[in-house]
């Protein structure tokens, strides 16, 4: 689906429910990008980094790879602002990835009135803007996870769901994904819904177990 991996200067978005291995596929991502010997800032303002989930992903690696993965956890958006302002001073060397673990959970914490929600996403809209311009020749990929909420608009399934802050994320992000549960146990799947090689109709089955996250077949 990804083609080798994440590219460089690209920012993904992989959005979905509660249980679709968002946070799994992000310690996956981690694990793969310490086994090339590079380095991952993994932000973590929910709190959800699990170093067993982090233990059986890399098995018998884990000490050469817990080294390589910076755990960030701001307490809150502004916290989240001020460490997305310094990004630059952290990707220097061998940093090839940054994940947002997730990009809108403080945000949403934070939604009240308009006009407090106004103020949000104009700063949720620049952090990403320095997210993206922080990315850009730095040899470093960035991987964001979002919240979903019900599309509100007219004439759409009323099972249809989008992620929180959908049109900013969309904006700035080179390649979206979104992951939903299957009829099947720990079976998720996968479609790309906005990228570089897009294809419409395709679905990937994706199985999640103790080592993480493995492909099934693709549905075309």
């Amino acid at each position: 689906m990804l083609d080798g991996g994440l590219k460089p200067g690209l920012m993904y978005l992989f959005y979905g429910e509660a249980g679709t291995g968002k946070t799994t596929l992000a310690i996956q991502l981690a694990v793969n990008a310490a086994m090339m010997n590079l380095k991952s800032i993994f932000v973590d303002p929910e709190s959800s980094f699990s170093t067993e989930r982090l233990s059986q992903i890399s098995g018998s690696h884990l000490n050469k790879i817990s080294p390589l993965i910076l755990i960030i956890q701001p307490e809150s958006f502004e916290m989240q602002g001020y460490f997305v302002d310094h990004l630059h001073e952290y990707l220097t060397g061998r940093v090839g990835l940054i994940i947002f673990d997730t990009i809108t959970s403080l945000y949403r914490l934070e939604l009240g009135s308009k006009a407090e929600s106004f103020v949000l996403n104009r700063e949720l809209n620049r952090q990403l803007a320095f997210i993206a311009d922080a990315i850009k020749g730095s040899g470093a990929a960035a991987m964001l996870t979002a919240q979903v909420r019900r599309q509100l608009s007219e004439n759409v399934d009323p099972e249809a769901v989008e992620p929180v802050a959908t049109r900013i994320l969309n904006y700035w992000s080179d390649v979206v994904i979104r992951l939903k549960r299957s009829s099947k146990s720990g079976v998720i799947q996968a479609s790309i819904e906005k990228g570089f090689k897009r294809r419409e109709s395709s679905v990937i089955n994706l199985k999640i177990c103790e080592k993480g996250i493995r492909g099934l077949e693709v549905r075309g």
